[in-house]
């Protein structure tokens, strides 16, 4: 038996024959077919989970456009690694467009730095600085996090905890 597909409502399960032509026909097992009358309830779940889909694919869309200008000035500036004074700056684009874009950024930079067998000793180098001193974002930042994680109460959590950060980075 093998699960082929799924319609809100309805299930289709059945043993697959292999036809003539080398097609694939389902036999469905009526005995097992599950019919559900669409009810209240079940629209109201359709239509959010269109909504909860819909709202995914904006926030990828807006993810996308943000990632897009954030390193429009790094893709636009790549002509100036031609020279060494050039690459420098380039290389200090890519680390601030990288800071803005997140964690999952500067990880990359991070393990680039490593790489010298794959990237110039300059732009390790530069790269490097992000494993020591990466731009911490604001305590309203965190604060805001913190709030909807603990829906207020994070003062129940946390014994003590300090605004100021300890570091930033990571050896």
């Amino acid at each position: 038996w093998l699960r082929v597909g799924r319609i809100p409502g309805r299930s289709c399960v059945g043993p697959i024959t292999m036809a003539a032509a080398g097609l694939l026909q389902i036999k469905p097992d009526l005995s097992t077919t599950k019919v559900d009358l669409p009810t209240a309830k079940n629209t109201v779940e359709s239509a959010e989970s269109i909504l909860t889909y819909i709202f995914h694919k904006l926030c990828l869309i807006y993810r996308g456009l943000f990632l897009s200008i954030t390193f429009f000035p790094a893709v636009i500036s790549f002509p100036l690694t031609l020279t060494s004074v050039g690459l420098d700056l380039w290389v200090q684009i890519v680390i601030k467009c990288c800071e803005m874009s997140g964690p999952v950024f500067i990880k990359v930079c991070q393990w680039a730095s490593t790489r010298r067998d794959m990237f110039p000793s300059t732009v390790c180098d530069r790269l490097s600085k992000l494993q020591r001193e990466v731009t911490p974002h604001s305590w309203e930042h965190t604060f805001d996090i913190l709030q909807r994680t603990y829906s207020g109460r994070y003062h129940d959590v946390f014994v003590k905890f300090d605004q100021n950060p300890v570091g930033s980075g990571c050896c």
